[in-house]
């Protein structure tokens, strides 16, 4: 009798049997590569960048570090006065999201609080894109006909991408936001990428509003993310299907919003605090932090149409810029010409969607927000995308110069991708040396102000970075309302038994205006980018 290895028929598939569970292996093997690579290059640049940035890191920090202390969600300092609060110490997050704060804070209770471990999570949790983007690519791919080369390029190109790497470890909301849109994007395309039952299509259009809500947690842009992928669904789903697949996903995404929304609607009167038309009528980013007894526009000269016009023209090229230079240089350009190839695979018309929503909307409703960071804190979530598409495209250029040039184009495709990656690991490796000169300047500003308002006996300072002095010092900390004169400073720090301002680099008209205002303003110490100044009590 013949074992079954030696029957013919049964012969003749062994080699394909063992080449398809040896690709396996490798589907398997090439992502987590990715993703070690991914975490090193993470925890190398913690060295690098050894304080938190300002401004928004020192609050997630320490909102974190207060709900681990069982306060709640809690602050002790005022960022800015769109929101009347009748105290320095308020209930948090009227502005930023609560979702970074609620992941750290289990770990601080566990292990204490530490920029550092807050540090090493960001890099785990950033490092998750790279499986990520190696999914997308194969779904994108794999039509094309040979993938696996491509997609493990890809996942490369994100596993060092400088600015992904360091969002990773600056403890922002970024990489929350990066990792949860890119998910929900991922998965909310999977119906229309493969064939599935209604159920399954049901359940993926659950998970990814569920994704999607997660990520409106870690920013606001989320709510962009849910509104894209409920008309994605209806666009997509079959016409029988429609309705069930979008409740199931509004649903998804409501579970997790809804609480929000109540909160705080509860704590501070309203489910959006912060009034979405001052942000998007701003004439310049000093004005955000305007301070009056009343209306917002009290005192101010309200912005024309000529230069909200201009204003969204900036907030178009800065974007534009983000997108090109700072999210994949060079690499990016070749975006386009890889969404002309891979359009029709449902995953690379998603991701591209996305990415033009965030260029456009960030820009057009938000241009000073945008200016100062609303799309350079979203834009990971595209950047998974961005480097599939943009992979893809430059491959293809390859191919089409070596074809013209040495009848080779497999192996021009090849090198033009290997100098890609080369060229992004060198963009890394200097962005590590200029982050850390970045911080070690920032952490010397900050223990120069420490030290001072230690000795000087502060009990509460006014400051252009609220947030990282209060980090820095524990003291209860106020914006300084940039955009306004001297007098109406000196009436917010009365109001708010604040003694001390300290500035950080310039910012708006100051300090040169606290020049003209001696007897509001008395200069008290000066070093570097530090400048300290006592404030006169008013009579």
């Amino acid at each position: 009798m013949m074992t079954d290895a030696n029957d013919p028929e049964i012969a003749n598939t062994l080699p394909e049997a063992r080449r398809a569970e040896a690709l396996a292996a490798l589907d398997r093997l090439m992502p987590l590569l990715c993703f070690v690579v991914a975490v090193v290059a993470r925890l190398i640049l913690t060295e690098a960048a050894i304080y938190p940035g300002p401004d928004d890191p020192a609050f997630y920090l320490k909102v974190a570090d207060n709900l681990a202390a069982g306060r709640g969600l809690t602050i002790d300092a005022i960022w800015a006065y769109l929101v009347p609060f009748a105290a320095i110490t308020h209930p948090s997050n009227e502005y930023w999201m609560p979702l970074p704060s609620l992941v750290l804070a289990p770990f601080f209770a566990v292990f204490g609080s530490s920029f550092q471990l807050a540090q090493v999570i960001g890099a785990f949790v950033g490092a998750l894109l790279v499986p990520l983007t190696w999914l997308a690519a194969r779904a994108a791919y794999r039509p094309q006909g040979s993938w696996r080369g491509l997609a493990f390029f890809a996942a490369l190109l994100v596993a060092v991408n400088p600015l992904l790497v360091y969002q990773s470890v600056t403890v922002d909301s970024s990489v929350y936001f990066s990792l949860l849109g890119a998910a929900a994007l991922l998965v909310a395309a999977l119906p229309a990428t493969t064939e599935q039952s209604g159920q399954r299509a049901a359940l993926c259009a659950l998970a990814a509003g569920l994704l999607a809500g997660l990520a409106y947690l870690a920013r606001s842009d989320g709510l962009y993310l849910v509104l894209l992928l409920l008309l994605w669904v209806w666009w997509t789903a079959p016409r029988d299907r429609r309705l069930p697949h979008a409740v199931a996903m509004a649903v998804g995404a409501g579970v997790v919003i809804a609480p929000w929304l109540l909160r705080n609607e509860l704590t501070f009167g309203a489910p959006f605090p912060t009034p979405a038309q001052i942000l998007a009528l701003v004439p310049d980013y000093p004005t955000l932090f305007h301070y009056g007894p009343s209306a917002f526009w009290d005192g101010l000269a309200a912005p024309g149409l000529g230069e909200q016009i201009a204003l969204r023209w900036q907030g178009l090229s800065h974007n534009l810029y983000v997108l090109l230079v700072q999210s994949l240089f060079p690499i990016a350009i070749f975006g386009l010409l890889g969404f002309r190839y891979l359009r029709s695979a449902p995953v690379a018309m998603l991701g591209g969607l996305f990415g033009l929503m965030l260029l456009l909307v960030s820009a057009l409703a938000f241009p000073v927000l945008t200016m100062h960071g609303v799309f350079y804190h979203a834009v990971g979530a595209f950047i998974p995308f961005l480097t599939v598409l943009s992979a893809y495209g430059l491959y293809r250029v390859g191919r089409f110069l070596g074809d013209r040039m040495f009848k080779e184009p497999l192996f021009m495709g090849v090198a033009l991708c290997m100098g890609g990656l080369v060229l992004v690991t060198v963009q890394l490796a200097l962005a590590a040396t200029t982050a850390a000169e970045l911080h070690r300047n920032l952490r010397q500003d900050m223990d120069f102000a420490h030290g001072w308002l230690t000795e000087a006996g502060a009990v509460a300072v006014m400051s252009n970075q609220p947030y990282s002095l209060h980090y820095e010092t524990g003291l209860p900390t106020i914006a300084l309302p940039a955009g306004d004169p001297p007098a109406v400073a000196q009436l917010a720090a009365q109001r708010y038994g604040v003694g001390y301002l300290v500035g950080f680099g310039r910012f708006g008209q100051y300090p040169d205006a606290l020049a003209e205002a001696p007897e509001r303003f008395t200069e008290a110490a000066r070093a570097g980018n530090v400048w300290i100044y006592r404030i006169q009590r008013i009579q």
